[in-house]
């Protein structure tokens, strides 16, 4: 036991850069299966994934290497096609490499083992941009064919064996140098030459099979024996310090000429490879872009697992059309208020404020304002004026509200224990959308004729800004028409749909400086919702039928996605943070409560009037239902069961694939 014990550390210590280049390997290897099982791969197996999962860690592929991506030719000796290749070169290291270790030391040995991989790698890369269309269709050094075209086919290469094989010429030029010193082969000598030539003849063999990297294993094999055999004639000088100077200088010579060969391989102005190079490119692009959906996928599935196990039991129909609570009119808008215990509707009709009570679910107060001008100008209504009461905020004690347009091209505020209006600011024409920041000293407010944005303070009632956005005016225009605006968490950013200009408009709330996004320098049209997401940097917009992700500030599009079969997401509504979506079925008789990140229906309400729109409660636990004459209160677990309906609005992938539509 004790001698056993005696044994180990020393043969650790004297191979112990086979050891580390073992354990590297490994590494890799961990790491390549790692990336590979978190994009849904098989590890085990990785070239049953896909080929082009190789590519992106670093395989040698011809014609990335040699046109400004000579990295490869490293990285791709410290990658395995599967367990079987990293046994199979693991063992072959573990019974050439303590021979090279013992012989020529350890940073000598290291060397050779990275001068002989990649110029294994090199010969590979030179070997296979020569062949173009006739290469062999490979898998192993490991190369293999990734995809073939009329004109193309691109074979790629990955492990160690090149570098190994090095390590075998290597022990072949030391052997037969001592064979030759002293015209002689002892027992043990013969017994390591045997082993080496067997191996380097298995190998070489081997590579006779499709699939197999054999100019690898060649180019490791001959580099490996040229640079042992500097190195010997360095060795056999007697002084130990110029033995050692001319052996450092030598590893430096044939890495600078090892470098300049890479360097003077590159192609970069060579048109057929270029053109290979966009190919594989625009492949691996398109591979990237399926592979996370599939991840998505399947993140999706099991999140809707795990929801469907955690949701509360279906309710009876009647049980989830909510608590309906007449007003007497069309809520224009509805705002809770931020202890979550009132409710205020908007009916611009008869200019009416309207307070509820969501603790009783009863209309408690109605607030009503001076009488508005009458006109013979043939409108049935206030809206078409441009006047009557529609936004709504409350300050954060609950003491004043204020509300756009009670009063023709203003903004009221009223006093809530009296019941009146205090104050009255005059904006632009047809005030309507309103947003405050949490402290309630500021107040944003869209004149949708103006089409102008009004910053207000509210410490001092004092304008301090009017923003006027692109498409001018607005007074051809439905004054009814949809008017989304959301401010971020942080309240850095407001963002306002600007339909006049076909742009969402973003704000800097301290520059009040507006930079229109486009859809890819496209118009962004019919915008019903938006909302930026709690990490402040997405906004989420949803049209008619799309929903977009846009980074803040840089404006670039991070997410499309699309209503399955291209139909109309009717009166869609993102919650507070812009992770659910409410949206009317095609038949207009059920809501359905939407989970964005898995694309599934949660939440299924029956509609027993005509419904106008819906709106979040404060926490998402409440939805409240705009109709006709009423507002009805829906609570959000009290559903029916989500899968009676067969629809799904959103869809991973192409909405004219029905593979894609529902789950």
């Amino acid at each position: 036991m004790s001698a056993v014990a005696n044994i180990q550390p020393s043969i650790v210590k004297r191979n112990a850069l086979c050891f580390m280049l073992l354990a590297v390997n490994i590494i890799g290897f961990i790491y390549q299966s790692y990336y590979i099982q978190n994009i849904g791969g098989d590890w085990l197996l990785p070239t049953d994934t896909d080929s082009y999962v190789f590519i992106i860690l670093g395989a040698n592929e011809a014609n990335l290497t040699l046109t400004g991506e000579p990295w490869r030719l490293v990285s791709n000796i410290f990658l395995h096609a599967d367990i079987a290749h990293l046994l199979f070169n693991m063992v072959a290291l573990l019974a050439i490499g303590p021979y090279t270790e013992e012989h020529f030391g350890k940073l000598k040995m290291l060397a050779i083992y990275l001068v002989s991989g990649i110029s294994a790698s090199l010969v590979s890369a030179l070997w296979y941009s020569s062949a173009g269309s006739q290469g062999n269709e490979l898998y192993d050094s490991i190369a293999y064919s990734v995809f073939q075209t009329q004109i193309l086919r691109i074979n790629i290469s990955v492990g160690a064996s090149g570098a190994i094989m090095g390590l075998a010429g290597a022990n072949l030029a030391s052997m037969l140098a001592k064979m030759a010193a002293t015209h002689q082969a002892e027992p043990q000598q013969k017994k390591h030459l045997n082993y080496t030539l067997i191996m380097v003849g298995l190998t070489l063999a081997y590579g006779l099979q499709k699939g197999v990297d054999s100019s690898a294993h060649i180019g490791g094999l001959i580099s490996g024996t040229l640079f042992a055999g500097i190195l010997l004639c360095c060795h056999a000088i007697k002084s130990k310090l110029i033995r050692s100077t001319l052996s450092l200088i030598s590893i430096v010579a044939v890495a600078g000429l090892l470098l300049g060969a890479i360097q003077a391989s590159q192609q970069p102005d060579s048109e057929s490879m270029q053109d290979a190079r966009e190919t594989i490119m625009a492949k691996m692009a398109e591979y990237q872009q399926a592979r996370a959906l599939e991840l998505q996928r399947s993140l999706a599935q099991q999140q809707i697992a795990l929801d469907k196990k955690n949701r509360p039991d279906p309710v009876s129909a009647e049980v989830a059309a909510g608590i309906e609570i007449p007003i007497g009119g069309f809520a224009d808008d509805v705002y809770q208020t931020a202890d979550g215990r009132w409710l205020y509707a908007s009916i611009g009709k008869s200019n009416q404020l309207i307070q509820i009570d969501l603790q009783k679910n009863n209309h408690l107060r109605t607030y009503s304002a001076p009488p508005l001008p009458k006109t013979n100008d043939g409108c049935p209504h206030n809206m078409c004026r441009g006047m009557g009461v529609s936004g709504i905020a409350t300050s954060p004690d609950g003491k004043l509200i204020y509300v756009t347009s009670m009063q023709p091209d203003a903004l009221s505020v009223l006093d809530t224990e009296r019941g009146k209006i205090v104050k009255t600011l005059p904006l632009g024409q047809f005030p309507r959308a309103m947003l405050l920041t949490n402290d309630g000293k500021r107040a944003y407010v869209i004149n949708s004729v103006d089409n102008t944005l009004s910053v207000i303070n509210l410490q001092d009632y004092s304008i301090e800004r009017v923003i006027a956005f692109a498409g001018g005016n607005a007074e051809h225009y439905g004054f009814g028409r949809q008017l989304a605006m959301a401010l971020s968490p942080d309240e850095k950013w407001l963002a306002f749909a600007n339909t006049i200009g076909s742009t969402v408009e973003l704000i800097n709330t301290e520059t009040l400086e507006p930079l229109p996004i486009r859809e890819n320098e496209a118009e962004i049209l019919n915008v019903q919702s938006l909302r930026f997401l709690a990490d402040n940097k997405q906004l989420r917009i949803v049209t008619d039928n799309t929903l977009l992700d846009i980074s803040v500030p840089d404006r670039a599009i991070t997410q499309q996605v699309l209503s399955c079969e291209g139909k109309e997401l009717q009166n869609a509504v993102l919650n507070s943070d812009g992770t659910l979506i409410a949206v009317q079925t095609p038949s207009a008789d059920h809501w359905l409560l939407v989970k964005i990140s898995t694309r599934s229906v949660i939440g299924y309400y029956p509609l027993t009037t005509i419904g106008y729109g819906m709106k979040f409660s404060n926490n998402d636990g409440l939805l409240f239902d705009k109709g006709l004459n009423d507002i009805r209160v829906l609570d959000r677990d009290r559903s029916l069961d989500p899968q009676d309906t067969e629809i799904t609005p959103l869809c991973f992938e192409d909405p004219n694939n029905q593979d894609d539509i529902g789950w």
